[in-house]
């Protein structure tokens, strides 16, 4: 018995270049193989494409269902058999737009696709401000030896910037990233930690700081928030108890700070803030205005 290939030619259906062509196309996803298996063993590929995920690389509507409820889909296998049966898109929200765009239950959108789109329950578009907040201190200790190996004077500076950071946490919350320390009695500490050879020993050091705290806001929430005030008085607090800044540095397990005492600590009262803005397609509007927070050095 003489069994026809689904691939051969018949004018009334799409025409390829060959029959590889054909079944690649227009039985993409058939599980069965059916169609790959009944070609001449000299061109059959020896296994056919798979797809991990079962996905196709295009969209296409779903016209089994009622168009209320329908939408666009990108799994394997396709409901149908020849893939220029139906029309397909590059992306979901492509197809939603074009195969359902008068579609008054927006199901394709809001059922159908992974991402948030606008318009579905919960889901919409607002802008989202990031405040980013500079605000410079000056801690005076007493008796401190200031090392000159570069190692030790890394672990000093690495060990005064988490000591700082520390002391601000609780204060300040996940809205504090960093400390970074700018000078030590004087000297300027720059990210290599190179300083003269010369010893440093002095009575009393300036060590001076910056803590940079980056907070989000939106809508009048933007307006009404004195970032820079608020982030000068949360240090202000967190930093007015000089004993216990002394006990934190003297209990840091590092030599050049057994013995330091804490002077003063200096909070300066004018903030910098930058400010920028970006546009949010999201589940829900949030309540709070700090949201999330991050540093830039």
């Amino acid at each position: 018995m003489h069994i026809s290939h689904p691939c051969l030619f018949n004018t009334q259906r799409p025409t390829y270049t060959d029959m590889l062509s054909c079944c690649k196309q227009a039985y993409a996803g058939q599980t069965s193989n059916k169609c790959i298996s009944m070609l001449p063993i000299d061109i059959r590929p020896t296994a056919s494409p798979t797809n991990s995920d079962r996905t196709a690389n295009f969209w296409y509507p779903l016209y089994e269902m009622p168009w209320s409820t329908s939408g666009c889909s990108n799994k394997l296998p396709l409901p149908y058999n020849n893939i220029n049966d139906r029309p397909n898109y590059s992306t979901g929200e492509e197809c939603c737009n074009k195969a359902y765009g008068g579609q008054s239950s927006k199901a394709c959108l809001c059922e159908h696709l992974d991402t948030p789109q606008l318009g579905c329950d919960g889901i919409i578009e607002y802008e989202l401000t990031t405040i980013t907040t500079v605000v410079t201190s000056t801690l005076t200790l007493g008796d401190i030896d200031i090392p000159t190996n570069t190692d030790e004077k890394a672990a000093l500076v690495e060990t005064l910037e988490d000591m700082i950071f520390d002391m601000l946490l609780v204060a300040l919350g996940g809205d504090l990233q960093e400390v970074r320390i700018l000078s030590i009695g004087g000297d300027a500490v720059r990210r290599s930690l190179r300083y003269s050879d010369e010893r440093l020993l002095t009575t009393s050091a300036d060590i001076e700081y910056e803590v940079i705290v980056e907070n989000t806001c939106t809508g009048e929430d933007c307006a009404s928030t004195n970032m820079g005030d608020q982030v000068i008085n949360e240090i202000s607090t967190a930093t007015s108890n000089t004993e216990d800044m002394q006990n934190a540095i003297q209990s840091s397990n590092n030599a050049a700070l057994a013995s330091v005492t804490v002077q003063s600590i200096t909070v300066d009262q004018t903030a910098v803030s930058t400010t920028s803005s970006e546009t949010i397609v999201g589940v829900s509007f949030p309540v709070y205005h700090m949201l999330k927070s991050r540093v830039f050095l």
